[in-house]
């Protein structure tokens, strides 16, 4: 579970957090899926799914401290972190910042 230290509890959303909801808050989109066969048929045997996780707070710390614990517990559970990137978007009151987290995880 990922927690603030604030509030105690962090929401997580498929897709998208909704307009005006409280921070932090992190939203999980599938980016893609790899599909794995063999040579004796097409039918798909496992997968790799690579997930973006937007971790987002009002501040860069934050963001990054709540990405931090994302990581870790992702980790724990078998995915590998692949790549990691800061947004911000000033135009929202008050600005958001996100540290967004790239993993994939390899399914049978």
């Amino acid at each position: 579970m990922v927690t603030d230290a604030k509030t105690g509890q962090v929401s997580i959303f498929p897709s998208e957090v909704p307009q005006d909801y409280d921070l932090p808050a992190i939203a999980i989109v599938r980016t893609e899926t790899e599909h794995v066969t063999t040579i004796h048929t097409s039918v798909p045997v496992a997968e790799r799914a690579t997930l973006e996780v937007e971790c987002m707070a009002i501040s860069r710390e934050a963001a990054h401290s709540l990405m931090e614990l994302v990581k870790t517990a992702l980790g724990a559970a078998g995915f590998l972190a692949i790549d990691r990137r800061d947004a911000y978007t000033p135009e929202t009151d008050p600005a958001i910042c996100s540290d967004i987290l790239v993993v994939s995880h390899w399914q049978p």
